[in-house]
């Protein structure tokens, strides 16, 4: 992909992501209709003192007892201030769950709820039967979207419908689309994936195109110890803007390493503060600094077991100053906003101590549960903190398919 093409693309792709950030997925019908319907003829549900506003029903496909969902979200903001975290996640999850409903976070950073219920429509729909599910998916402690899958003759038709809470703590449904999937499949790795496009009045005015949604839902659980070294280890790094977990290194070998990319990523994590080291707007990607060798080695040494010569080497190193010449990335180098996300599938102790997590890359634009795999390699230190060893790329065998990433232009 050519730079002036991946500029244009970049920016058609701002306008789109603008465009879809005001949700958009539907519910379905969970338990009797006969009461469902009774629950929007009442529009107004009484919890707790405070009025919680349910949306009347206009067709009987939205004839969902919406005011149960509701009272979760409701009971979950007063009980935790309005804070929203993991935790607060997983219990949400887990009631919408022992209220009937197959649920997960947006995520996918809990296990679903009534997997059984999404096994059973993959079921469905790979015998050409017909079948109706309802997923709804976490937002935040103010929010959810569902989405509402039917499915006829092997065909799976999606609508989403998105809810937010607003300042009085009533639910309004912000936007709803519906459309047929051009694509569908339940993946090895326990993924439901869905794609289609729909027509948004407000995205083609923006951008002259229809608008397309990648859905995956992780339906099978996780190992929990898997989940927490990735919380720990991997998706604070993640696949944008570096290449620590996408090219082959070792403790032995750097030399594929950005350690720019690198100081971006650690500073944050180890000064608790984002990096001062910014573009100046009339110097554009000319932008230089000279950070003292003390700042910027701490940062990189704290996370490799690297000397300062061997880092020296492979960075601007000027001595005269005692500095690291270092230049900000700019928007010329900016990467195209949809990319994959880590998921650790696997974990095992060496026996020098170290830790080999084997990792997935998850790329629901390319309609896949499983880009790459790599294995990356930790040591964990006596006071709890931890160093990077080692990344291999594991799948697929050839050259890796990186589009999406995009190297620095040039380093100092």
């Amino acid at each position: 992909m050519t730079k002036k093409y991946r500029s244009i693309l970049l920016a058609v792709t701002a306008l789109s992501v603008l465009a879809s950030e005001a949700c958009g997925k539907k519910l379905p019908d969970h338990g009797d209709q006969a009461t469902a319907a009774a629950v929007f003829q009442e529009t107004v549900a009484e919890m707790n003192g405070e009025r919680i506003l349910a949306e009347p029903a206009k067709d009987s496909a939205e004839l969902l007892p919406a005011d149960r969902i509701y009272r979760i979200f409701y009971e979950e903001a007063k009980k935790t201030g309005a804070s929203y975290d993991l935790k607060t996640t997983e219990r949400m999850v887990a009631s919408l769950g022992k209220n009937g409903y197959a649920a997960v976070d947006s995520g996918n950073q809990v296990n679903m709820e009534g997997a059984d219920q999404v096994l059973e429509f993959c079921k469905m729909a790979d015998s050409k039967k017909a079948s109706e599910l309802t997923v709804i998916v976490v937002d935040g402690w103010d929010a959810f979207t569902a989405y509402d899958l039917e499915t006829q003759d092997g065909d799976i038709r999606i609508t989403r419908t998105c809810h937010q809470m607003d300042e009085s703590g009533n639910f309004q449904r912000e936007s709803r689309v519906s459309y047929p999937a051009s694509f569908w499949q339940y993946t090895e790795e326990g993924y439901l994936l869905l794609e289609g496009s729909y027509f948004s009045e407000e995205e083609f005015a923006l951008t002259l195109s229809d608008g397309q949604e990648h859905i995956a839902l992780r339906v099978q659980p996780l190992d929990e110890q898997c989940r927490e070294w990735n919380r720990q280890y991997i998706l604070p790094v993640g696949y944008g803007e570096n290449n620590l977990f996408l090219s082959n290194w070792s403790e032995n070998d750097y030399e594929e390493l950005d350690f720019y990319d690198l100081f971006d990523v650690f500073y944050p994590c180890l000064y608790e503060q984002p990096v001062p080291f910014t573009v100046v707007e009339e110097e554009g990607t000319g932008t230089s600094y000279q950070i003292p060798e003390n700042i910027w080695e701490q940062v990189i040494m704290t996370y490799f077991d690297i000397d300062r010569e061997n880092l020296r080497s492979k960075t601007a190193y000027l001595p005269e100053v005692s500095a690291y010449e270092y230049r900000p990335r700019g928007i010329d180098e900016a990467e195209y906003p949809e990319i994959p996300y880590p998921e650790v599938v696997s974990c095992a102790e060496n026996q020098d101590g170290t830790v080999a997590l084997t990792v997935n890359a998850v790329y629901p634009y390319e309609n896949t549960s499983r880009s790459f795999s790599h294995k990356t390699v930790i040591r964990i230190l006596e006071d709890g903190s931890f160093q990077y060893v080692s990344n291999e790329i594991i799948s697929p065998k050839e050259e890796l398919n990186i589009w999406w990433h995009s190297d620095r232009l040039e380093n100092p």
